[in-house]
């Protein structure tokens, strides 16, 4: 079995358990702030834990989209123009940055780095909205 295979696993899994953490712990949140243990109607109650599950799933949806454009080039040239205009260029600091000529070459240094972005965060989003929406279709329902 090869090692590389290993880590990229684990830390796939890391991320997973991580993003499903947030996702919960902002859906348990959601839940005290809407007072689910006070309500008496069960129609009050799905509608509560659909809110409580849609919230974190959209954001997450939302960030894990964010994150694959931006691994795919999207953004690129918020990067180059920040990297060329941005207020640390005016100040003498310690570090040294790199300063490209050309947005190709700018492109081409981020293609050499790597590109990641954050699969588990998508997929953790999709799937809390999806038991948001049959929530919504229990609210419905009753």
């Amino acid at each position: 079995m090869n090692s590389n295979t290993y880590s990229d696993r684990k830390k796939t899994r890391i991320g997973y358990i991580i993003s499903i953490s947030i996702c919960a712990a902002a859906a348990v949140a959601i839940l005290f702030w809407k007072k689910i243990f006070s309500l008496d109607e069960t129609k009050e109650i799905f509608g509560v834990l659909s809110d409580a599950f849609f919230v974190p799933g959209a954001l997450m949806v939302c960030v894990g989209g964010l994150s694959r454009l931006g691994a795919a080039g999207a953004y690129d040239s918020f990067g180059y123009l920040f990297s060329r205009f941005a207020l640390h260029n005016i100040w003498v600091t310690g570090k040294r940055r790199e300063k490209y000529d050309s947005l190709y070459e700018y492109k081409q240094a981020k293609d050499e780095k790597g590109r990641h972005w954050l699969p588990y965060v998508l997929w953790t989003g999709v799937g809390a909205t999806a038991i948001s929406v049959v929530l919504t279709v229990f609210y419905l329902v009753l």
